[in-house]
């Protein structure tokens, strides 16, 4: 087993709400996440409320997804830390990434969210993440 590994996630909440015309859309991205340390299990939950607007207010959709990863109880701390706060965001977001794009595209109006890099949601996660 590897020192930390990505093991499943589950899309918690999704709401889909577009209006108008997709033509105009100036579209806007905020990430809210948190994090839950299971020592006791190895377990690591980041929790990542992905939210996308336009400016008009005709599209809204939030998402609430949960990946949960495992790591070895040996791990070195600082090694944790990187995994917990910097790697953990970018493995999820593919997964939200695609569950956006598949539903917006059966609805009728497709939303291709770009890549991207994540590292700026270290410190909140950090800040975010309780041990039990």
């Amino acid at each position: 087993m590897s020192a930390f590994r990505f093991i499943e996630y589950r899309i918690k909440k999704s709401l889909i709400e577009i209006n108008g015309d997709p033509k105009s859309r100036n579209i806007g991205v905020d990430f809210i996440p948190s994090g839950t340390i299971y020592y006791n299990e190895s377990k690591f939950v980041l929790t990542l409320q992905t939210n996308i607007m336009d400016d008009k207010g005709e599209l809204k959709i939030e998402v609430l997804s949960e990946g949960v990863f495992e790591f070895k109880n040996n791990t070195a701390e600082k090694d944790l830390d990187g995994f917990f706060y910097t790697n953990a965001s970018a493995i999820l977001f593919p997964y939200i990434r695609a569950y956006i794009a598949t539903l917006t595209t059966l609805s009728g109006e497709p939303i291709v969210m770009p890549t991207m890099n994540l590292i700026n949601l270290r410190d909140e996660l950090r800040k975010n993440t309780v041990e039990k």
